[in-house]
């Protein structure tokens, strides 16, 4: 009932980020898969510093709908994700695509050390052992959720795909540019990652999207 009210209303929304899918690309992809049309403006890196101080905390991204606006990442998409029926369908669900989120998340922290160190050396380092180790164990984490769930033969959550399984799918190319065999020992993510990309509406998004990951990942 969410998903179809949503759709019907056809509230103008609005979502600001870089031109990057990064943190913003869950989100692209929820409206993506719920036929919810939005504006997609993205900002070029060189003109963020004349557009940040009219973004809430100096932060991107932002989400704008009915006079509302709404920053933070995970606001925005939690909001995204209940408007739009990929929020589960009982506290339980949710619950249980908060810690999909969760893992994810840490896995997105963990890259991130490597990615702020000065020294370039060290940088290099962390990254390498990043990608060999540490992305192993979360991928690891990952299939062993989604076997939870029918098997691994369907989504993490449900019956349907949800906003797990769209955070997965939009970081999972990353851990592929930095190491082609991260998914060899996860044969119910490879497959997830088919699932997803043949859904109509995600298939029809997907040459629309960003070309870069981030701004640090060209």
């Amino acid at each position: 009932m969410q998903r179809q009210l949503l759709t019907t209303m056809a509230p103008r929304f609005k979502l600001t980020y870089f031109d990057i899918r990064g943190k913003a690309e869950v989100i692209r992809l929820m409206f993506a898969a719920s036929g919810v049309e939005f504006e997609d403006k993205r900002i070029a890196v060189e003109d963020w510093s004349k557009i940040k101080p009219s973004t809430p905390f100096g932060r991107l991204p932002v989400l704008e709908f009915d006079g509302n606006v709404l920053p933070e990442t995970k606001a925005i998409a939690g909001f995204v994700a209940r408007a739009t029926g990929l929020y589960g369908q009982s506290s339980l669900e949710q619950a249980r695509i908060d810690v999909v989120m969760e893992i994810i998340h840490d896995l997105q922290l963990t890259f991130s050390i490597g990615q702020v160190q000065k020294d370039a050396k060290n940088k290099e380092e962390l990254i390498k052992s990043f990608f060999e180790k540490d992305c192993l164990k979360f991928v690891n984490w990952l299939e062993g959720l989604l076997v939870q769930n029918q098997g691994g033969d369907g989504f993490f959550v449900g019956d349907s795909v949800s906003m797990a399984d769209l955070d997965f799918y939009a970081g999972h190319e990353l851990l592929l540019k930095g190491n082609p065999a991260a998914f060899q020992n996860a044969p119910k993510l490879t497959s997830l990652i088919a699932r997803v990309e043949e859904i109509p509406k995600i298939k029809d998004w997907l040459p629309n999207r960003p070309a870069k990951f981030s701004i640090t990942m060209p």
